[in-house]
């Protein structure tokens, strides 16, 4: 009897871990589930302001990571496109979505990066991103931000590129 106890012992031992990881895999992370209903939220609660300018200075308020999901929630709800989201905030590569869609006919991959600043964005951040673009092999890069765009930042050459912020970043939350 004691030779089956410590068995049974022995094999929830080694596969607790397992099925921990596989209930996170399925549930999601926690800090990733609460910030994901939290841009849920915020998605709703943004559609009720009455001008985007009031959007966008709530926008630069929340949490950055909650402006991520919030992004990727947007891309989500849009007919025929699921986003394969990155199990990680920070050490991502810089990417936090990718996306399939289809542009004339032809399918085309579509990475993400979404920042939230205060201040302006910085011209490292979109050639790092640019970088990204090409290593992934995505026909497309959103890089998605709340901050100033000056113009060290429009003299980055990079024609798989879009930029939206202000009022394109609204339009683009709410296509």
């Amino acid at each position: 009897m004691e030779f089956q106890a410590l068995i049974v012992v022995a094999i929830f031992i080694l596969l607790f871990p397992l099925v921990r990881f596989l209930f996170r895999k399925i549930r999601g992370k926690g800090s990733h589930r609460w910030r994901r209903k939290s841009a849920k939220k915020t998605f709703h609660k943004l559609k009720n302001f009455p001008k985007n300018s009031q959007k966008i200075a709530y926008l630069k308020k929340i949490d950055p990571f909650v402006f991520e999901e919030l992004i990727l929630y947007s891309v989500s709800q849009r007919e025929g496109v699921k986003v394969q989201v990155s199990d990680r905030y920070t050490g991502d590569g810089g990417v936090d979505g990718t996306f399939h869609a289809r542009h004339n006919g032809k399918k085309v991959k579509v990475v993400i990066q979404a920042k939230r600043y205060s201040g302006y964005i910085k011209k490292s951040h979109v050639e790092e991103f640019c970088e990204v673009i090409d290593k992934e092999r995505a026909d497309l890069g959103l890089f998605i931000h709340t901050g100033k765009t000056g113009k060290a930042v429009h003299e980055v050459h990079c024609p798989k590129l879009r930029m939206y912020s202000g009022e394109s970043l609204i339009d683009f939350l709410f296509k």
